[in-house]
């Protein structure tokens, strides 16, 4: 009794009538709180509390519009950052989740935090995903997806693979309808896709982690300033107050300008039926100039808009673009502001914008050529030893961190958009360990200017042979590891030998050579950097912002972007895939539905744009869409005379050019063309 109550033993008393009062408020607060608790405490005596807390039946005590079911690699390193993508604030005009993490163990004490922190919005539930009674009990019957997470950190991703897969089956035994968007991390793991019962391509969507990534790279070895501008377009994380004030503390034109274009993101909106039969590069120039909005693409690099035509632009928000699916040119021509829909066109065929949430895409079909597989040859693997030529210039060094048993990430996914890439023959030089290569070379006998020179990245020796001195980009490439015990126990020492060799060869070579550092985790991304910000977000960081390395929560936006807006996939075939990797590429011809864009680079300094060195950027965006180009953003010097440069990410109008200035476009080719570009 006097510990229920907590008045004390009588000894010293209270005289007062309002102390009484007080006393025996004190006396009813107190048996009304250890009611409360007591079967809580009983829980934890009996050992019942996490089994009962955990196994409840889905309740949505708080109203969203949705329902989120992610299930597989469950880890504090993995659901911290996809939780902050998918519940960020800077989603606006997005539909609100309630998500649910499903998984067989307890939650750890980290991920435990993490749930505490979005406990309005994320519940934990222990179960599998493999359990029927299990998957219904956390509401599969209502989800509007389910979301399957896969650990890149892992030691065999083949299976970690296998057993999404397995996930992916039963939940579609489950609930054959519900949509799923699935993580891999082997190119092979996706032929068996095709084997699972309603796996249903466009509405099922399948990310390739690896492939993914090396065809990012990739892009950037060939159009540098392309990994910066992808990535920041997908960061939900934008610029807020915190990051401008942070930006501008250093009084630092160049970091202001920076995070002017990493603010920005990617929205799509099917397009108003008054640009239907116009070329793409002409609604671009509408856009922009009247509504201020800069295209991207339409569908999958469409010159000519049609019925119900999907176009992405770059914007700060989901609200700017909606205008786009309204627009009238009796009504809204010269009006810039203030526009709101006319009653001059019929609604139908203009029902579908991304304010409206769905999933299932009719008109969406999934390219398998963006996480295409390779098929190993049936000939006995030659040696792959193939030493350089003594006078190599301009080449691509690969540095492969990876020992004898690691696992093959499939390099031809980098290695076949380099050589494709129009006339120029990329000279590739490959350091590593030879057992792991032999592996890789398995999907790369049948390709040219591939060298390798065997030994570790971090020897000084080995990169002489590989005549670092003279390449023009370097990719530190962070490999799969062996077992567990790889993965150090201190956050952040996984990138130890790729923040090494990436410092080594900074101190080596100074600025004139690009490397690019494949990073596991993002926080790492401040070691590259030669002051201390550890304040910054990753992307806000000078290492990022100048291209020296690639994050890997890139991934966690592109999967939120795709629950979002599954439309999202079908850019991003549109962007990445160059041209579609050929099994022979010495017989094979391309497809004609390859996609229809390509990323350019074009010179302030080149004959036919150097009249426009000191005017403003819009001049420059409005004379490139007449010749079917449209402009992304502006790849510029840090300072004068530096080699390093950085990304402005869709410009605002007035910027001023500069004779040294680097602007990325897309180029939009018809299906002919890009045929005989290929051929």
């Amino acid at each position: 009794m006097i510990t229920m109550t907590t008045v004390g033993y009588g000894d010293v008393t209270v005289g007062s009538d309002c102390g009484q009062m007080f006393t025996m408020f004190i006396i009813v607060l107190g048996f009304v709180l250890y009611m409360f608790s007591l079967p809580t405490l009983l829980e934890i005596l009996l050992g019942t509390h996490q089994s009962s807390k955990f196994r409840q039946s889905y309740n949505n005590l708080i109203k969203q519009e949705g329902l989120v079911i992610v299930v597989g690699s469950i880890t504090e390193k993995n659901v911290s950052c996809f939780l902050k993508e998918l519940l960020h604030p800077d989603k606006q005009g997005r539909p609100t989740f309630s998500v649910i993490l499903l998984h067989p163990s307890f939650p750890t004490p980290g991920l435990s935090s993490i749930l505490k922190s979005h406990y309005t919005r994320v519940q934990y539930y222990q179960g599998s995903a493999l359990n029927y009674n299990d998957l219904m009990r956390c509401g599969l019957s209502i989800a509007k997806s389910v979301i399957v997470l896969a650990d890149s950190h892992c030691s065999n991703p083949i299976k970690e693979d296998n057993a999404n897969l397995l996930r992916v089956a039963s939940i579609k035994n489950a609930l054959s309808s519900i949509p799923i968007i699935l993580q891999l991390l082997m190119n092979d793991s996706k032929k068996l896709l095709k084997c699972l019962p309603g796996w249903v391509p466009g509405r099922d969507v399948p990310l390739c982690l690896f492939e993914c990534k090396l065809k990012i790279l990739a892009q950037t070895c060939i159009t540098p300033g392309f990994s910066t501008l992808l990535c920041n377009l997908f960061f939900a994380t934008g610029l807020t107050s915190s990051g401008m004030k942070l930006a501008s503390s250093h009084n630092s034109i160049w970091r202001e300008l920076y995070a002017t274009g990493a603010c920005n993101g990617i929205c799509s909106v099917v397009l108003s039926v008054s640009f239907i039969g116009m070329r793409t590069a002409e609604v671009g120039r509408i856009c922009y100039e009247e509504l201020g909005l800069t295209l991207i693409s339409v569908g999958k690099g469409e010159k000519i808009i049609h019925q119900g035509s999907i176009g992405y632009f770059i914007a700060n928000h989901l609200v700017d673009i909606q205008v786009v699916h309204y627009y009238c040119f009796k009504c809204h021509s010269g009006r810039s502001r203030n526009l709101s829909p006319c009653s001059c066109h019929s609604p139908q065929g203009q029902d579908k914008t991304n304010e409206t949430f769905s999933f299932i895409d009719e008109s969406y079909t999934f390219n398998d050529d963006l996480c295409q597989i390779t098929s190993p040859p049936t000939c006995p693997i030659q040696s792959p030893y193939f030493p350089p030529p003594t006078s190599l210039n301009d080449h691509i060094v690969v540095c492969v961190f990876a020992s004898s048993d690691s696992m093959s990430i499939s390099l031809m996914s980098l290695f076949g958009p380099l050589q494709q890439a129009g006339d120029t023959e990329h000279s590739i030089v490959v350091v590593s360990n030879p057992d792991y290569f032999e592996r890789e070379w398995s999907g790369l006998e049948d390709t040219t200017h591939i060298y390798f020179v065997p030994g570790h990245p971090l020897d000084s020796a080995t990169l002489s042979e590989a005549q670092i001195e003279s390449c023009s980009v370097c990719i530190l490439l962070t490999g799969v590891a062996v077992n567990e015990q790889d993965n150090c126990q201190e956050h952040g020492i996984e990138d130890n030998e790729v923040v090494l060799c990436a410092l080594k060869l900074r101190h080596k070579l100074g600025e004139k050579v690009s490397i690019i550092s494949d990073l596991a985790i993002d926080s790492s991304i401040h070691l590259l950097d030669g002051s201390s910000q550890s304040g910054w977000p990753p992307h806000l960081s000078d290492a990022f912002a100048l291209g020296q390395a690639f994050l890997p929560s890139v991934f966690d936006s592109i999967t939120t972007a795709i629950l979002y807006n599954p439309d999202i996939m079908c850019l991003l075939e549109s962007l990445l895939n160059l041209k579609p990797p050929q099994q022979d590429m010495s017989t094979s011809l391309p497809s004609l539905n390859q996609s229809n864009t390509k990323i350019i680079q074009i010179s302030m300094q080149s004959a036919d744009y150097r009249r426009f060195s000191g005017l403003q950027y819009k001049e420059l965006y409005v004379h490139m869409t007449a010749e079917d180009l449209l402009c992304l953003g502006i790849y510029r010097q840090k300072h004068q005379g530096s080699y390093q440069r950085f990304m402005i990410a869709a410009p605002p109008h007035d910027v001023i050019l500069f004779h040294d200035d680097v602007v990325l476009a897309v180029l939009l080719c018809s299906e002919l063309e890009s045929l005989l570009s290929a051929v």
